[in-house]
């Protein structure tokens, strides 16, 4: 049986080598992890129990085992700067295929204020100053908020869009996995293998 799973960063050795070794002998050829950021105080600011050492040791005891890492991110939390967002590309590309090849791909977004969740129930504690409530939107879920510290609305559109070019250099296996959903790219997983996928993708991109 071949699955696919979700995962949350731990801190300490809990996630060890011996452990994903397991979870790949167990089936699992494809993991995904809510990266969200790889900056350590917009890390700790999210309440995610890790740090940039963290994840970047457990992607690495993931993918050595055989693993397809998945990372989801976003940009605009609450206060992020931009060099703070630009911590979290520069992790991805140096962990990328053309880097360390420990991230395998990748999907992106920018942050959404959701009801109901910790940051709605305490704005000023992620200093929002004010969440906007349209009248005429009263089954709204995700709601547009204003800050004053951070990078403003229009520049995390650029941060965001900046970044889709950035994930197709440094990710050639684009070409493949983000035309797919992720249970058809799992039946590619356990038809060819990380690697012969990794390879096909240099072929095509590189001939």
């Amino acid at each position: 049986m071949r699955s696919l799973g979700m995962l949350k960063f731990e801190s300490g050795d809990k996630e060890s080598p011996e452990l994903f070794e397991d979870i790949y002998k167990a089936g699992f050829l494809m993991l995904f992890f809510g990266l969200e950021s790889a900056n350590d105080r917009i890390l700790k600011i999210i309440d995610k129990g890790c740090d940039q050492d963290t994840e970047r040791s457990v992607l690495k005891n993931s993918s050595d085992a055989g693993i397809w890492n998945h990372l989801y991110l976003f940009f605009g939390f609450p206060t992020e700067e931009r060099e703070e967002a630009e911590d979290t590309i520069q992790f991805t590309v140096e962990n990328s295929e053309v880097g360390t090849g420990t991230i395998h791909s990748v999907g992106q977004s920018i942050f959404a204020l959701e009801k109901d969740s910790a940051i709605y129930h305490n704005p000023g504690k992620f200093k929002i100053d004010r969440i906007i409530h349209d009248p005429d939107r009263d089954m709204a879920i995700v709601f547009d908020f204003e800050i004053d510290a951070g990078m403003p609305r229009d520049e995390v559109m650029e941060v965001y869009e900046n970044f889709d070019s950035v994930i197709e250099d440094t990710f050639p296996s684009r070409s493949i996995w983000n035309y797919l959903s992720r249970e058809h790219f799992l039946l590619y997983l356990d038809h060819y293998g990380k690697e012969e996928i990794l390879n096909m993708a240099k072929t095509t991109v590189h001939p």
